[in-house]
């Protein structure tokens, strides 16, 4: 096939042909044959494509590159050609806005010890930074990287790419052991535990990238963005929120109305067959994302859950899927990782986290009420608060309420797993037994913690004391999408034979 040697120094210069084949030289390994075609902007760009990966782009002139052959190496190959290009200093340059799927997928070997001695383990230190926590709104870094040690933010990653792909059960018991040390910590664990669920439905090189390294946290919240298709992926414009954990996040995602070519520099609007928009959840490095301090709130305050957005970022194909394979994963959805764990909708198994956390904060309540009833003495002579009729009812009837509640969650949980991990589908019964569960569990926590608030009496009020901001943080979780109390009347529309939207139950 006829081509044009092109140098690194040709392309600095724009020293190119109108059109044809050219081979790609003065890098590492040769032999990357492209063509070039003229574009209708004022750009050229080296670009190269990987088969369920991202494309490579770099602004030099009027023209494209496509690959048309050569050898797997090319990839190397693209990045030097970059890194060459950007010696000569062109202000047009534009950096790839992912790297490279790697060859060979990463495997991180787990820590030592099970995960209930490694959590059991961090507690005192989880304790002791928790007013520090409270303060600043976010994780200290000494912390951060002791939790990282312990591989706490990858508990429902898949055991495939150095996961723990836990229970559900066993999720609900850590987060419940670490938020009666501190709810912030607790709620950051389980929402990168959330969203890294997400690894098991994109393609098995953009999952390892994504988590590849031991360090790497997933975070995303609420919004919607806009996502134009372009060939090989998407240009996404978009604002979301409540991001918890986003302050020490790798990458993020936000969730996007898609929009296909025409119709304006906007695209057209695409829908499903049912008429409903056609939505994608796209992933995108730290690098690429504006995060606006926005999280200064009563409790949970540590979670740092902010504001982000990106404006006309890339991102490829392989960096996305569909929302509903969180919400209702059918036996054909595309997963590489088919354990139970992936055969649940996410937001049942974010629900036990979410109940373990509310649960915790008032098992951190009860016991600080505890030692406090153990020696105060309250005012006019009377005997030590543990002595005191109504801080002992106080104390039965929380403590009743939460083993109850903490049963039903478990039970649910259990239940759940065992029928999905036999064969079964998840069905609405399911879905709506552990909404009961995870829902009643998050009240009957925080009325569990104003009860004891009340009995410590003045001493519940000072900040450091641990009360107030236990009461903080446990209204605070009743105010998430999983304490709604409004689930209660589609829990009994389902209950009376009716037939309620339960997607998001």
């Amino acid at each position: 096939m006829p081509r044009t040697k092109l140098t690194a120094d040709k392309i600095k210069r724009q020293a190119l042909p109108a059109s044809g084949a050219v081979e790609l030289v003065d890098t590492e390994v040769p032999g990357l044959i492209c063509r070039i075609t003229r574009g209708g902007a004022k750009t050229m760009a080296v670009k190269g494509r990987i088969k369920g990966g991202p494309t490579f782009r770099i602004s030099l002139g009027a023209y494209t590159l496509r690959p048309l052959g050569g050898n797997d190496g090319w990839r190397a190959r693209a990045r030097v050609i970059m890194a060459q290009a950007r010696d000569g200093h062109d202000p047009r340059i534009q950096k790839p806005v992912h790297p490279p799927l790697p060859k060979a997928r990463v495997r991180i070997t787990p820590p030592s010890g099970d995960i209930q001695s490694r959590v059991a383990a961090l507690i005192p230190a989880i304790v002791a930074a928790a007013p520090r926590i409270d303060a600043d709104g976010e994780l200290p870094a000494d912390l951060l990287e002791a939790l990282f040690e312990a591989g706490l933010f990858r508990l429902l990653l898949p055991r495939a790419i150095g996961g723990a792909e836990l229970h559900p059960r066993e999720l609900f018991e850590l987060m419940e052991t670490i938020a009666a040390a501190d709810g912030s910590v607790a709620w950051c664990l389980a929402q990168a535990a959330g969203c890294s669920m997400a690894a098991a439905y994109l393609p098995l090189a953009a999952a390892d990238q994504v988590f590849a390294d031991p360090r790497a946290v997933l975070a995303w919240g609420p919004g919607q963005g806009k996502a134009v298709i372009v060939d090989g992926g998407y240009r996404v414009t978009g604002v979301w929120n409540f991001a918890s954990g986003g302050r020490h996040a790798s990458w993020f995602g936000g969730r996007c109305r898609i929009a296909g070519p025409g119709a304006g520099p906007d695209g057209e609007p695409q829908s499903q067959s049912d008429g409903t928009p056609l939505q994608r959840t796209l992933l995108f490095p730290r690098a690429d994302v504006t995060l606006t301090d926005t999280w200064d709130v009563i409790g949970l305050r540590g979670t740092g859950s902010d504001r982000y957005a990106v404006t006309d970022l890339f991102v490829p194909d392989a960096f996305g899927f569909a929302p509903d394979y969180t919400l209702v994963p059918q036996a054909d959805t595309p997963r590489f990782a088919d354990g139970t764990l992936y055969r649940l909708p996410a937001q049942s198994v974010y629900g036990c986290a979410f109940a373990g956390i509310a649960l915790g904060i008032a098992r951190g309540a009860m016991d600080a009420f505890e030692a406090l009833a153990r020696d105060k003495a309250p005012r006019g002579g009377a005997p030590r608060l543990r002595e005191d009729a109504v801080a002992q009812f106080e104390v039965g009837k929380a403590e009743t309420r939460l083993r109850a509640a903490r049963a039903f969650v478990r039970e649910t949980a259990e239940t759940l797993w065992n029928d999905v991990a036999a064969g079964g589908s998840y069905t609405p019964d399911h879905r709506i037994a552990i909404r009961m569960a995870v829902t009643h569990a998050i009240h009957e926590a925080k009325d569990a913690v104003g009860a004891v608030y009340h009995a410590a009496g003045t001493t519940s009020v000072f900040a450091s004391q641990p009360f107030e901001r236990r009461l903080r943080d446990a209204n605070t979780v009743t105010q998430q999408l999983q304490g709604r109390l409004a689930f209660f009347q589609l829990i009994g529309q389902h209950l009376l034979g009716l037939d309620p939207d339960i997607r998001l139950v």
